[in-house]
């Protein structure tokens, strides 16, 4: 009662006309609803974030298609050298069959710094491989002796209305096997004079690299597995100054991997260009 009267004459001179009802359920706040939503995001992008990296190894690449794909060039062959030394040559074997089709000048670099040494002792070995001593050719095999003298051999006298001498008596005739070809010097079917191998040891960025990868008609990248990122392969256009030209070659790759196609790419079409 005491509060019916303090409502209808408040001391302050105010009247209370409605005093309302007690809210069942808190006020409606959209903060809340943004805050859940950005927290759920959050963890989604974070979830996402894990099972990528540990999907590509902190975007480093392995294989030759990831090779490929962000290096935006063709894979022309793997090894597993220098992990076995037995690789390379494998290696120069497997590029044999592209010999014929390479021409101009050929630079090889390093997909790192480290990689330099790699690229000259490639070089190195394709040479040895391709022109072997210089360009000179082989020493030519000691000819063969010739085949002792054979007895002549009788032949039946010819059929038909032209008889040998005018007569039908048998006619005789000399029949001898040829002689056998001396053996020529052997040379490889490399294009001594089409192709020019070089290695880059200078410095891994700046014009002078620029400038030498310009000048030469293609460019082999030696990408070491799983030591080169992607944002890094990416960028070897940008890093040699030219976009077309470029093929790949993975070096160190894993046992696991051995079994994936070690060509990538329009191979042909590096070589032909």
């Amino acid at each position: 009662m005491a509060s019916d009267f303090a409502l209808r004459d408040p001391p302050s001179g105010f009247v209370v006309l409605d005093p309302g009802g007690v809210a069942e359920y808190p006020a409606e706040n959209k903060l809340k609803i943004v805050f859940f939503a950005a927290i759920s995001m959050v963890a989604v992008l974070l979830a996402l974030f894990v099972v990528l990296r540990r999907e590509f190894q902190g975007l480093w690449v392995n294989t030759p298609t990831e090779v490929a794909f962000w290096g935006n060039g063709p894979v022309l062959g793997t090894t597993s050298w220098p992990n076995d030394p037995l690789g390379l040559d494998e290696l120069i074997g497997g590029l044999d069959d592209c010999l014929p089709y390479a021409k101009g000048n050929l630079l090889i670099i390093g997909g790192s710094p480290n990689d330099s040494r790699m690229a000259g002792e490639l070089a190195d070995r394709l040479r040895g491989d391709w022109f072997p001593a210089d360009g000179q050719t082989a020493a030519p095999r000691p000819p063969k002796s010739s085949p002792q003298e054979r007895a002549p051999l009788q032949t039946p006298p010819p059929t038909g209305p032209y008889p040998v001498g005018g007569s039908g008596s048998g006619s005789l005739a000399l029949a001898r096997l040829p002689s056998t070809r001396v053996d020529e010097a052997i040379r490889l079917a490399g294009p001594g004079a089409q192709i020019r191998l070089e290695a880059w040891d200078g410095p891994q960025e700046g014009q002078a690299l620029r400038r030498a990868a310009r000048i030469a008609d293609r460019i082999v990248v030696l990408v070491r597995s799983g030591a080169v990122s992607a944002i890094q392969l990416h960028g070897i256009q940008n890093r040699v100054g030219r976009k077309r030209g470029i093929g790949y070659i993975i070096v160190g790759l894993p046992p696991e991997f051995g079994t994936l196609p070690d060509r990538v790419g329009d191979v042909a079409g590096f070589w032909r260009s």
